[in-house]
């Protein structure tokens, strides 16, 4: 159940993942295809900037930063998670890309392979992971050349409330219905009428994101 503190912080449970991640990007999964849409916006985005070199802050498996390259960015990525390089370079040499153009690094402290600054630095969902997001905005921006851009995604209500998956289920007893505040016997019943609709709840609570901690 998500209920109670974190146990692992984002990044080592992201990379218990790493090897089925991709099923997120696949539009007939059985799940709202979030990660599939975001992508297009950020497609998008980027077509309207038109930079010539992106960096991808919290690449997960590669399939974003594959996406860069193939519309012709002269792209880059890292993750914390040593699981989700390891993919993600298995990813690029396959596509015959330079795997070294995927590093290991943390928000708020990484090194890119380059020294040039990017012309647009992006966070696909990794942001909403952060313990501090001042901290790693600040960061971020360091590695933007003047008058770049840095985009990032975080989720809204809106979408949780929409969205019909686990997020969903967190919202409503969060907001709507605040089990919390209510008895054990309640709690548990509440979990399992939501585990039975979405089987990701039944999971323990391993890692807060910017909802949890009142961002």
């Amino acid at each position: 159940m998500r209920i109670g503190k974190a146990t692992l912080e984002a990044f080592l449970a992201f990379g218990q993942e790493a090897e089925t991640y991709d099923r997120n990007y696949v539009m007939d999964s059985g799940r709202y295809p979030d990660h599939v849409y975001r992508l297009r916006i950020f497609e998008d985005l980027l077509k309207e900037l038109a930079p010539r070199t992106v960096l991808d802050a919290g690449c997960e498996s590669g399939t974003p930063l594959s996406t860069f390259l193939k519309l012709g960015y002269d792209a880059y990525g890292f993750d914390r998670s040593p699981e989700m390089v390891r993919v993600s370079q298995k990813r690029l040499a396959h596509e015959d890309h330079n795997p070294q153009r995927v590093f290991l690094g943390d928000l708020d402290d990484f090194a890119p392979p380059t020294k040039t600054l990017f012309d647009a630095v992006v966070g696909l969902g990794s942001v909403y992971y952060t313990n501090n997001t001042t901290t790693t905005i600040a960061n971020l921006t360091k590695h933007v050349r003047p008058g770049g851009a840095l985009l990032f995604s975080l989720r809204n209500q809106l979408f949780s409330l929409c969205s019909l998956n686990d997020y969903s289920a967190e919202y409503l007893m969060r907001e709507i219905f605040p089990i919390a505040q209510t008895s054990q016997k309640l709690q548990q019943a509440v979990l399992t009428y939501f585990s039975e609709r979405f089987p990701k709840l039944d999971t323990q609570k391993i890692f807060e994101n910017i909802d949890e901690q009142n961002i």
